[in-house]
C-alpha cells in the first residue's frame, strides 16, 4: 500500500512532533481551560 521510497524518515517524525504539540495545545490548555470555566465554584462562596 504505502511506497517506501516515497515515506521519509524526519518528514514524518516532525509531522508527528506538530501533531503532538498541536494536540496538546488543542485538546490540554483550551479544552482544559473551557471546562475549568465550566466548573466554576464562585456560586458556592458565599455559603460560609
Amino acid at each position: 500500500i504505502y511506497q517506501s521510497d516515497v515515506l521519509h524518515f524526519w518528514p514524518a517524525v516532525i509531522n508527528i512532533i506538530a501533531a503532538f504539540i498541536g494536540n496538546y495545545i488543542g485538546g490540554g490548555l483550551i479544552i482544559g481551560l473551557f471546562y475549568a470555566y465550566l466548573n466554576d465554584h464562585k456560586q458556592f462562596k458565599n455559603e460560609l
